[in-house]
């Protein structure tokens, strides 16, 4: 059977329109219908995938963090980091864990508490404590992480900055000294703050042993507050009585303040007492022819 559909139309003038505007209504009618049809189907197409994707169960894994990320510690200190673990997915096995430095510091010692931690109840921690000899090299050091269960593993990054101890400097005016029986002298000593150092300082003079008959230090101040790079002086006097022979000592100054001491020392020669010349008695003769 064939059909013949004969569109007729007409404008405002009663004319009947072109063939050509009828085709470009036609035409334009159909990819409106074919851009509705690709949303529709785009959004199908998504909402077939999602809930795919929500429907595929996930793995059991687990998760690391650490507190702090960053923090400084002096040498001859320690640093402790907490690092935190937590269950995903179900998980409920063990962990290990693990921490190296980088640059390589043979001197500092890691000590975690407890390397290895079941997450059964879904969540733990470990405490990892950092170690710092004199020995480790001022400077910034990367700290790496490792928690290991079988063939998961996850690794995190944390810094660490080793900066000198805060602490106190001991030094003396003079490192040696002369000294006649019967005179004195004396010996300026300053305790300098190093490092912000802040703190009571105790101070103590004593003559090496085996020379109790030897000069005789005090300190004009054996007491002193610092405050950070603060420097304060007490004087050392050495006296020494007509007895004292001619040899020599060895004076210690020591400086305490809590663990921490320091001590600076002075040679002193004892010279004897010179006793002014004695004059010999004369007496006279008269001699006869």
């Amino acid at each position: 059977m064939h059909c013949l559909w004969k569109i007729r139309t007409r404008n405002n003038s009663g004319s009947e329109s072109s063939p050509d505007r009828i085709d470009r209504m036609v035409l334009a009618s159909l990819i409106v219908f074919l851009v509705f049809l690709g949303v529709v189907g785009g959004v199908y197409a998504n909402a077939t995938l999602f809930a795919a994707t929500a429907s595929t169960p996930k793995a059991p894994d687990f998760f690391i963090a650490t507190d702090p990320l960053s923090q400084t510690v002096a040498e001859r200190s320690q640093g402790t980091y907490m690092i935190g673990l937590s269950s995903q997915n179900g998980f409920s096995g063990s962990v290990n864990v693990t921490a190296s430095l980088s640059p390589a510091a043979p001197s500092a010692t890691i000590t975690i508490l407890p390397d290895s931690i079941s997450l059964l109840t879904g969540s733990g921690n470990v405490s990892m404590t950092i170690t710092i000899s004199d020995t480790v090299a001022i400077g910034t050091y990367l700290l790496n992480i490792t928690a290991a269960s079988r063939a998961l593993s996850h690794s995190m990054m944390a810094s660490l900055i080793v900066t000198s101890p805060k602490d106190f400097e001991l030094t003396s005016s003079t490192s040696s000294e002369t000294i006649s029986a019967g005179s004195s002298s004396n010996t300026t000593i300053t305790v300098t703050s190093l490092n912000g150092y802040a703190g009571n300082v105790t101070l103590a003079a004593y003559v090496s042993q085996g020379h109790d008959n030897g000069p005789k230090p005090t300190l004009n101040i054996d007491t002193m507050t610092l405050t950070p790079g603060e420097s304060q002086t007490t004087v050392l006097s050495l006296s020494t009585s007509n007895g004292n022979k001619a040899q020599s000592y060895t004076v210690t100054v020591l400086a305490i303040s809590g663990s921490v001491s320091h001590s600076v020392t002075i040679s002193v020669t004892g010279l004897a007492k010179i006793s002014p010349p004695r004059l010999l008695a004369t007496q006279s003769y008269t001699v006869s022819p």
